[in-house]
């Protein structure tokens, strides 16, 4: 999910709820109900953004998702995905209310409309197709080279280079499994018959590569339906580019 801008807690923020005399702050293992109120930090976009909880999976779950509602600023309507256990930033537990309505399935025909390759995408998957409610998943946006690797930051980077994709009321929700992270090798260059050669192109000479793996599940969503695919044995080289983000880009 994109972060949007906030000037201040009040933009447009009817508080019906009671808050606590200071608040709390959290991680993604603390135990979140729904009703919850949860500020992100300055580090988010938009800045200091307030949603409210309608569910969240079980503490110490991999990969935990809540779905959570904006409230400000520029409240939403639906609810979005949020993967608790990717989010580095700052989280705090600033009110309590009542449970927050679930979002409603999105019926209607499929929605068709052009597809734009992508680096990760290519403009047409194997698919068996539905109609249906697509959840959203959220779009990390850039991540700075000194984080350090890790299983949970090549799932945000893979899952961003379908979701930067989204344009207009279009969205996609990205789901992962079978992920697996293999062992790092060197982007080497090579002297051949053809001239330099490395291990990708894609990606700096000599940087690390991490090779990633996994069975991804795909939906997109518009406001009058959804389309859904499902892909297996998708791979991926995770770096570091010369810009000095992170990048997963797709090899098959």
């Amino acid at each position: 999910m994109r972060w949007n801008c906030l000037a201040t807690v009040a933009c447009g923020l009817a508080v019906a709820w009671a808050m606590p005399a200071s608040a709390q702050q959290i991680d993604d293992t603390y135990d979140l109900k729904p009703g919850d109120l949860v500020q992100f930090g300055g580090d988010t976009y938009p800045h200091n953004s307030i949603y409210k909880v309608v569910s969240c999976e079980p503490v110490n779950k991999p990969y935990r998702q809540c779905e959570m509602i904006r409230q400000s600023p520029d409240p939403e309507g639906h609810a979005r995905p949020f993967t608790m256990n990717n989010y580095t930033g700052r989280m705090t537990l600033i009110g309590r209310g009542a449970p927050a309505a679930p979002a409603r399935p999105v019926a209607g025909p499929v929605q068709t409309r052009p597809r734009v390759a992508l680096p990760g995408r290519p403009a047409a998957l194997p698919a068996t197709t539905a109609t249906g409610a697509c959840p959203r998943s959220p779009y990390g946006g850039p991540v700075p080279g000194n984080r350090p690797a890790s299983a949970a930051l090549f799932r945000q980077k893979v899952t961003d280079s379908i979701t930067m994709g989204a344009y207009g009321p279009y969205w996609y929700g990205v789901r992962l499994d079978n992920f697996t992270v293999g062992a790092p090798i060197r982007n080497r260059v090579s002297a051949g018959s053809g001239g330099a050669t490395r291990v990708t192109n894609g990606a700096p000479p000599n940087a690390t590569l991490y090779p990633v793996s996994t069975t991804m599940s795909v939906c997109e969503g518009a406001p009058s339906g959804s389309l859904t695919w499902r892909t297996s044995g998708k791979k991926y080289f995770c770096f570091i580019t010369k810009e000095n983000e992170w990048r997963c880009a797709a090899t098959n």
